[in-house]
């Protein structure tokens, strides 16, 4: 009996050690790891995000000219001007596969988008591409009316993306059967946004739409004063912000349409009024006119700070407080968020697309996804 009731005591008293072993260790805020960008060089760079230090480059067949990279399940894809979409390890850039479209006019300019295992991404030769994302095999293909550079978007088992053919289509992403379409009066080169059971897209015709995601019908559109909408918007709060191509910004309400506030870009430069993607984090708006890229407050639209670079400015990624934008000439420029203070830059070739950060804790963050 003594020995039983020993046995008991040790156990009893080593609980506590064998709950505080099995619980998790606390991991500590999360910060970022490693960028990668491609460039019109060609290549793929992945980049030490402390630092901006080369860990490893892969080179294509071609320029990357607006493909932005997206990293899944230890796994980049990327595609290039040479009309291939590449499959690349994340860790070391060895290549895993490669899938041929059919070409065209700007190649690849869409950015590949996963779900489920799937590859989703647009081509110059008008159509778009379902590829099983382990394999490099394609599973479906739909051929829209013209040019595909927008990226697509997946929510909900449905695949959204728009056409030169000035169309917005819908797919099931399973299938590829189309579930609906939306006629603009102009291209549809935009990437759309997904939030709250509606899809936002803006187009060359000066119109920023919403429309009904499930049923494609349209629920309002806001009128512009730009040449055309070419590039995405953000939504947060309960606010959809853009930027149109004479260097104005807005904030609309994402129900209603309402212009909330609008700034007005006091660049002057070559082609000043060209506006960027727009993005939003902690309560700051990111947006661009050719070489300057704006942080604007949210809620009042005023400017808290500017970064002009030596070319065209292109698309910004925000991630633990660091924000990452690619420029014409040559750079990735990477400063604080929310004061602008330089932290480091890259040089390449140039660089068009959005960097794709994946952070320590594994967490994948890049910008509105693609243009």
């Amino acid at each position: 009996m003594n020995t039983l009731k020993n046995c008991l005591r040790y156990v009893l008293l080593a609980l506590p050690l064998l709950f505080f072993a099995c619980k998790d260790k606390d991991p500590g805020p999360d910060t970022d790891d490693v960028v990668y960008v491609g460039s019109v060089d060609g290549k793929l760079y992945a980049l030490d995000a402390a630092t901006g230090t080369k860990k490893w480059e892969f080179l294509t067949g071609g320029g990357i000219y607006g493909s932005s990279p997206i990293v899944s399940n230890g796994v980049v894809y990327v595609g290039s001007s040479d009309n291939k979409l590449y499959a690349l390890d994340a860790a070391t850039g060895t290549k895993k596969w490669e899938f041929l479209t059919g070409g065209g006019s700007s190649n690849m300019y869409s950015s590949p988008a996963v779900s489920n295992g799937v590859v989703y991404v647009g081509s110059a030769d008008t159509k778009v591409y379902a590829i099983d994302a382990a394999t490099g095999t394609g599973k479906w293909v739909f051929a829209t009316g013209d040019r595909v550079l927008s990226s697509p978007i997946v929510s909900n088992g449905i695949v959204y993306v728009g056409s030169y053919d000035n169309k917005l289509y819908a797919f099931d992403a399973v299938t590829g059967a189309k579930k609906w379409e939306f006629l603009t009066a102009g291209d549809l080169e935009a990437t759309p946004v997904v939030s709250n059971g509606l899809v936002y897209v803006g187009s060359s015709d000066k119109k920023f739409y919403a429309i009904d995601a499930a049923i494609g019908t349209k629920k309002w559109e806001f009128l512009t004063t730009g040449s055309g909408l070419y590039w995405g918007a953000a939504v947060s709060n309960g606010v959809v912000y853009i930027a149109d191509s004479g260097g104005k910004a807005y904030a609309l309400d994402a129900v209603t349409g309402t212009r909330k506030w609008d700034f007005q870009s006091t660049n002057t430069g070559s082609n000043g009024s060209f506006g960027r993607t727009t993005s939003v984090a902690n309560g700051i708006v990111y947006t661009g006119f050719y070489n300057t890229r704006y942080a604007l407050d949210a809620a009042t639209g005023s400017k808290k700070w500017e970064l002009v670079t030596g070319g065209d400015a292109r698309h910004a990624t925000i991630s633990n407080g660091t924000f990452y934008c690619g420029s014409q000439d040559g750079k990735l420029y990477v400063t604080d968020a929310a004061t602008g203070t330089g932290k480091w830059s890259f040089s390449a070739g140039g660089i068009n697309g959005y960097a794709c950060v994946v952070t320590k804790q594994g967490k994948v963050v890049r910008g509105n996804p693609g243009d």
